[in-house]
C-alpha cells in the first residue's frame, strides 16, 4: 500500500499552479493513470493486461474487480463531463461518481491492511 500512498502524493505534488488548458488537462490525464495504478496495487485479482491497453475504451477485461469498477466510472465521469445537456448537473453528477469511488477505494485499503497484518 506504500506504493499507492506515494503514487498519489506524487500526483498532488505535480498539481499545476494554472488550474486552466493543457496543463490541467495533461495533469488530470496523469491523476486518471494513477487511479488506475492505485486501484491494480489493491485489487486482490492482480490482471495481466498491459496498462496502455486499458485506456482505449473497451470493456475492462483481464483485470480484477477493483481496477474493472475504476475504469467504469472514469468513463462515466467523461460521459456526464461531455454531454451539453447535462452543463448544469455535470459537475454534481461526477462528484457523486468519485465519491463512491472513494468509498470502494477507502473499503478496499483497509480490507487489504486487515489481511496483510
Amino acid at each position: 500500500m506504500t506504493m499507492a500512498v506515494e503514487l498519489v502524493r506524487s500526483a498532488w505534488a505535480t498539481a499545476p499552479q494554472d488550474r486552466t488548458g493543457a496543463g490541467l488537462r495533461e495533469w488530470a490525464d496523469g491523476c486518471s493513470s494513477t487511479a488506475v495504478l492505485v486501484h491494480r496495487c489493491l485489487d486482490l485479482a492482480d490482471g495481466d493486461v498491459p496498462p496502455e491497453e486499458l485506456r482505449r475504451g473497451a470493456e475492462p477485461v483481464g483485470v480484477g474487480p477493483l481496477l474493472a469498477g475504476e475504469l467504469r466510472r472514469q468513463g462515466r465521469i467523461l460521459e456526464v463531463l461531455a454531454d451539453p445537456e447535462g452543463a448544469g448537473n455535470g459537475l454534481r453528477r461526477t462528484v457523486g461518481i468519485s465519491a463512491e469511488g472513494r468509498r470502494i477505494l477507502r473499503a478496499a485499503a483497509a480490507r487489504r491492511a486487515r489481511t496483510s497484518g
